[in-house]
């Protein structure tokens, strides 16, 4: 896939996707149509072009031929648009909450004045089965509030259901229905917001809660239950992480289940004094690009929310729960049926959105793996056909945009290494050229990159490789901080090194 600048290779049978640099983009196009040989003379190719060659004849996804092979157009590899989607289901059985946490996106609290009654739940989840649903997120409000959770959790697991996880604060489990979920398969989702008591506690406006999650965890591993958590990130706790997965840790929950997330303003998070700075926002949000392939290796070309619902705790369908404006109703379960509602037209334009209707993004060749959030792009902007501002690549430019304030000078004074897996590529002198090993993924480092790259040979804090540069280059330290934070930056962000 070409974009503007750079190009992309999508592996379907590895679900895997590559991103070239321009150079190796125009290199690889030639010798597919025949327009460049493979073996040049040495006369005839600069020691970049030279460079770019030996890094695709090393691609996992490259093997060289007696004559050129053009590969299919990714068109030809789409799955059929499939008219009758199925993805996940968000179901809220309640809309009244324990908790008043100041950023709720659902503006959790009392109940609804038309909650679905227990008997209505299971009409709609007896539907939803039928329907051919299978995944469900059972959510809020706090689940353990609905008097009759276990009802529905029972109707879930002995319909047919896939997947069930629960949505908590952790502060009302009951042993019974967490005994339950162990047997049945069902996983939690817990939220918790700082390893200190007075943050966690400022925002859920509730004095004992830090410790009644703190507990309710304690619980959920002593039975053994599958479990994540999650910790929104807003205005009073987005310094708290690395606390955060300390504490977690020493309870004994793995690093791999546990990850930060940000204040979305929505509901109560509408409130500007309540969300994460912008640094916050873009250390912890990262594109996602992952390659959806069907069972017989075809492509699913679609934005997130396709296939999916929200059905709220007064039976009001949206597509996601992040889309929550009377515009994304496209159905009321209190006085029609779901089948009624599958069929409307607004669903299935919503669902049917993909990132050629969004300008900035038609030419970008990520487009096709993109994890695009539609919801996202309506809250910040109210035009569904925006871009999704988490995202912060440039096609046009080919290149991700930094961190925003204050976070290159945190690289300067954290601690960079090598990322394992890179190999030096002798090109007899300059581009220095690094391919890794696995993957494939190759990058030609300038001479100032090279020169950092070779000090890796253990780690370094920031501070120490810019007095090296000082001594090495003929430039001011302003020059030389400024070209090192963005080398970082672009380094960290390629992969090629850690910062801790």
């Amino acid at each position: 896939m070409r974009g503007p600048r750079r190009s992309a290779v999508y592996d379907l049978r590895a679900a895997a996707i590559f991103s070239l640099d321009p150079l190796p983009s125009t290199l690889l196009e030639k010798y597919l149509f025949g327009r460049q040989p493979v073996s040049p003379h040495p006369d005839d190719e600069t020691p970049e072009q030279a460079a770019a060659r030996q890094a695709l004849e090393r691609s996992p996804f490259t093997r060289i031929t007696a004559s050129p092979v053009q590969p299919p157009k990714i068109e030809t590899a789409l799955a059929p648009r499939d008219e009758h989607p199925r993805g996940g289901v968000w179901l809220e059985p309640t809309n009244r909450c324990n908790l008043r946490c100041i950023h709720c996106y659902a503006a959790s609290g009392p109940p609804l004045p038309e909650e679905l009654s227990t008997q209505q739940w299971r009409d709609v989840i007896h539907q939803l089965l039928e329907a051919g649903f299978r995944h469900f997120t059972v959510c809020g409000g706090e689940p353990f509030v609905f008097a009759d959770l276990a009802t529905i959790l029972r109707d879930l697991t002995e319909g047919g259901a896939e997947s069930v996880t629960v949505l908590t604060n952790a502060t009302l489990l009951k042993s019974d229905i967490v005994d339950y979920c162990c047997a049945h398969g069902i996983s939690f989702g817990v939220t918790f917001y700082s390893h200190l008591r007075e943050h966690h506690e400022k925002i859920t406006a509730v004095a004992g809660s830090w410790q009644a999650s703190l507990d309710g965890m304690r619980m959920l591993l002593s039975r053994g239950a599958s479990f994540t958590v999650n910790i929104p990130l807003g205005a009073v706790n987005q310094d708290d992480l690395p606390g955060t997965f300390a504490l977690l840790q020493e309870l004994g929950i793995p690093p791999d289940r546990m990850g930060g997330n940000i204040v979305y303003p929505l509901g109560r998070g509408c409130d500007p004094h309540v969300l994460p700075s912008q640094e916050t926002i873009f250390s912890v949000r990262r594109e996602i690009y992952e390659i959806p392939v069907t069972a017989d290796g075809r492509l699913l070309y679609q934005t997130c929310w396709r296939g999916k619902l929200l059905i709220t705790a007064d039976g009001l369908v949206t597509p996601c729960p992040s889309a929550r404006e009377e515009r994304f109703v496209v159905g009321d379960l209190k006085r029609q049926p779901l089948a009624q509602v599958l069929e409307n037209k607004r669903l299935h334009d919503l669902w049917n959105i993909t990132l050629d209707q969004v300008p900035v993004c038609r030419s970008c060749e990520f487009r096709y793996a993109c994890h695009d959030c539609r919801a996202n792009a309506w809250v910040y902007s109210h035009d569904l056909t925006s871009r999704n501002p988490y995202c912060s690549y440039d096609p046009q430019k080919g290149t991700w945009r930094p961190p925003p304030n204050d976070a290159p000078s945190r690289l300067l004074n954290a601690v960079i290494s090598r990322t394992d897996g890179f190999e030096v590529i002798d090109t007899q002198g300059e581009p220095f050229l690094i391919v890794h090993r696995r993957s494939g993924a190759a990058h030609m480092l300038n001479p100032t990159a090279a020169f950092i790259y070779r000090m890796l040979d253990r780690p370094r804090p920031g501070t120490e490789i810019l007095r090296a540069l000082e001594e090495h280059f003929d430039a001011d330290e302003a020059t030389l901080r400024r070209d090192l934070e963005k080398l970082l930056i672009d380094a960290c962000r390629s992969g090629i090194v850690n910062c801790s």
